[in-house]
């Protein structure tokens, strides 16, 4: 049986200021994730990806364990597209 995925979009604070985040879950796991700061984006979809500017690229938790009511459910197309512009930028120092 295959796992639901979900969309969202919200602000996020990173450990160099303020930010975006688009996450991708599958079922209660984020298994991608996009984190744009300073005009830079960085793509994961490893819990080990680290960059010092922003901290761990990809959330570990559980979806349900997220107070998501301040971020925007998005299309999987809007998450593809915003995936394929982080990754061919290749901002990512991981």
């Amino acid at each position: 049986m295959c796992e639901k995925e979900y969309y969202y979009y919200g602000n996020s604070e990173f450990m160099s200021g303020l930010g975006v985040i688009y996450t991708e879950f599958t079922g209660q796991r984020a298994s991608r994730q996009i984190n744009v700061l300073n005009g830079h984006s960085y793509a994961s979809s490893c819990l080990q990806d680290y960059v010092p500017e922003v901290g761990f690229l990809l959330y570990d938790g559980r979806k349900d364990e997220l107070d998501l009511s301040d971020s925007i459910k998005i299309s999987q197309e809007e998450f593809e597209r915003i995936w394929a512009q982080a990754v061919a930028s290749g901002q990512n120092d991981t």
